[in-house]
């Protein structure tokens, strides 16, 4: 028997078991023409062969066996993907801190500290209350100022605390209305 140039299936290139399904059919109808040419028993043998070795490949999971160069970051679960990605970014970013600002980072990163955060920016921590507390608690501090200074009144602190309550409260109802006119359209 000739010894042709037999195309390798490579189970670790091919893109699903369909594509390499179609390979191993391809394949196979070759060989089972070079059979009949033959008509040897070595080539029965062989074919018998490949087709073992191809259903074998046609049975096996679409993920390959990551080689010794490749990483096995993409057989995990997606999310401990991306837990290990921001790990990773993190210490990256650290690298170039101060060591001060390494051990804040380490503190406001822990996971306790970083969803007592997520959840103050999704309720008292929204952009709309800083701004409406630094509008009022600005502009009000300011009247109160020269009002105080042109009527000869003591200044009171409490004053600007209570300014920044009313701001808060306002750039929240102003942000609900926002969105209330926003869902309507």
């Amino acid at each position: 028997m000739s010894k042709e140039s037999v195309p390798i299936i490579n189970h670790e290139k091919a893109r699903n078991t369909q594509e390499t399904a179609e390979v191993a059919n391809e394949r196979l109808k070759e060989l089972r023409e070079q059979y009949e040419k033959n008509k040897s028993e070595s080539v029965r043998d062989d074919i018998e062969a490949i087709r073992k070795t191809v259903e074998n490949i046609a049975t096996k999971e679409d993920d390959p066996v990551p080689s010794a160069g490749e990483s096995s970051v993409s057989q995990l679960p997606q999310h401990k993907q991306k837990e290990l990605a921001y790990t990773e970014s993190l210490e990256l970013a650290r690298r170039s801190l101060s060591k001060n600002q390494q051990k804040i980072s380490r503190i406001i990163h822990t996971p306790q500290v970083e969803k007592t955060l997520e959840v103050m920016n999704k309720t008292i921590m929204r952009p709309s209350v800083f701004t409406g507390a630094m509008i009022a608690s600005s502009i009000g501090t300011i009247l109160l100022i020269i009002f105080s200074k042109y009527y000869g009144y003591d200044i009171n602190t409490t004053w600007s605390i209570i300014l920044l309550i009313v701001g808060a409260s306002i750039g929240i109802l102003v942000e609900l209305i926002l969105r209330i006119i926003a869902k309507r359209r």
